[in-house]
């Protein structure tokens, strides 16, 4: 035994009865609702854009040069020989 019955209409039947209750307005009020609407979507859109720009990061572009430097003299190029700082930074790259 079911307790609740629900004969939901489709996506499709929402908007149909939207437009239909729209036709049925004055043409006043339909104005109305239609420039509400136009606002709310320009906020919508001006909010996706604010949040678009708040929270996107850059990334870098392919290609380029990158230079990197190190403190120091190296004296040795041999992983197995590397003592200072300077050469063992050499020798992981």
């Amino acid at each position: 035994m079911e307790l609740f019955k629900f004969s939901s209409p489709t996506k499709s039947s929402y908007i149909d009865v939207y437009f239909k209750k729209l036709h049925e307005l004055k043409a006043s009020d339909a104005f109305i609702i239609k420039i509400a609407l136009l606002v709310c979507g320009i906020f919508l859109l001006a909010t996706l854009a604010f949040l678009s720009t708040q929270y996107s990061v850059q990334t870098p572009t392919t290609g380029g040069t990158f230079r990197e430097g190190i403190v120091g003299t190296t004296r040795f190029v041999n992983p197995v020989l590397a003592v200072t700082r300077a050469d063992k930074d050499l020798t992981t790259l």
